[in-house]
């Protein structure tokens, strides 16, 4: 399946709890070549990865395709949203 995900955008929170750059919206590609979110947890401080030091795989591993799927669904399968500048 990982081969199936190709990571095209990473969300981070800038910093929380003493913790730096924690991905929180991993954005993805999947085999139907439709754009994806999927959500990350708040991260473990324990076993926390400084975001250089991620790898691909390691990423891919946090991302669940169906949930991602499933909430596409839910949003009457619309694209996912955008951020825009205001039109001002």
């Amino acid at each position: 399946m990982a081969n199936d995900i190709q990571i095209t955008k990473i969300n981070v929170k800038i910093e929380s709890d003493g913790l730096q750059e924690i991905v929180n919206k991993i954005y993805f590609k999947y085999t139907d070549d439709k754009e994806y979110i999927g959500i990350v947890g708040p991260p473990n401080p324990d076993s926390f990865i400084a975001y250089e030091d991620l790898t691909e795989s390691q990423v891919v591993d946090w991302i669940n395709v169906s949930e991602a799927i499933d909430n596409k669904c839910a949003d009457n399968l619309s694209p996912i949203c955008v951020l825009k500048d205001p039109p001002w």
